[in-house]
């Protein structure tokens, strides 16, 4: 399954891994892509979708900080450099992924994630 919000159409647009970090992406104003897990990293639909949403865009791949978020971050960005998008990788600072990584910054959450 695959989720989209677009709060700014000339923003970056966020690949994270799951509901959660989909969810804490859109509340942060990002424009997101969420991807139901790891394992559907290479997903038509989530490949259709980045493809119709990602031109123009810088794309920021923030899967978990763990192997298959790894793996995750890897097969979106090569995706996306593959057919001609421009693509980073986030690296999650701190905690597990994007979540836990807004709960633990607190109050400083909005220049971390800047």
């Amino acid at each position: 399954m695959v989720w989209t919000i677009e709060p700014d159409d000339n923003a970056d647009l966020i690949i994270p891994e799951g509901q959660g970090d989909y969810l804490t992406a859109v509340a942060s104003g990002c424009s997101t892509i969420a991807v139901r897990g790891a394992s559907l990293a290479g997903n038509q639909r989530v490949q259709d979708t980045i493809l119709a949403l990602g031109e123009g865009r810088r794309i920021l791949v923030a899967g978990d900080n763990d192997r298959a978020g790894r793996k995750f971050n890897e097969k979106i960005a090569r995706f996306c450099t593959d057919n001609g998008l421009q693509a980073h990788i986030l690296d999650i600072e701190r905690g597990g992924d994007l979540t836990e990584w807004r709960q633990i910054a607190g109050d400083s959450w909005a220049k971390e994630f800047a």
